[in-house]
C-alpha cells in the first residue's frame, strides 16, 4: 500500500509560489494559462504567456515524460503566439491534456 506524500508548509508555500508567478506546478504536472488585461493591451494569447508556457513545457519534458495538464481560461490572442504554443504541444515528448475554462473554439 502507497501513501502520498504529503507537502510540508515550506514545500507548499514553494510550490504555491511557483504557480503564483511561473504558472507551473511540477509536482502535479500542471501548467496554468491565463490572459493578463490592462487597458493598453489586448486581452488573449500574447508573447509573453506563450514564452513563459513554452519554458514550463520544456522543463516538464525535462524533468519525466509523464502526463502534463494544461488549464486554459483565455479570450483567443495573437494566432502567431497561439501557433508557437501548439507547435510546442505537438512535439513535446510527454502527453499533453489542455482544459480550457470559458468560451473555448476549436
Amino acid at each position: 500500500m502507497t501513501t502520498k506524500k504529503q507537502l510540508s508548509p515550506m514545500d507548499f508555500g514553494e510550490m504555491l509560489h511557483h504557480v503564483q508567478n511561473y504558472g507551473v506546478n511540477c509536482n502535479t504536472r500542471e501548467i496554468y494559462l491565463h490572459s493578463h488585461y490592462s487597458s493598453a493591451e489586448e486581452e488573449g494569447i500574447e508573447y509573453r504567456m506563450a514564452t513563459q508556457f513554452i519554458k514550463n513545457l520544456h522543463l516538464l519534458n525535462k524533468i519525466n515524460t509523464k502526463k502534463i495538464t494544461v488549464h486554459l481560461q483565455t479570450p483567443g490572442g495573437d494566432w502567431n503566439h497561439g501557433i508557437a504554443m501548439f507547435d510546442a504541444v505537438r512535439f513535446s515528448k510527454s502527453p499533453v491534456s489542455m482544459i480550457a475554462y470559458g468560451e473555448i473554439n476549436s
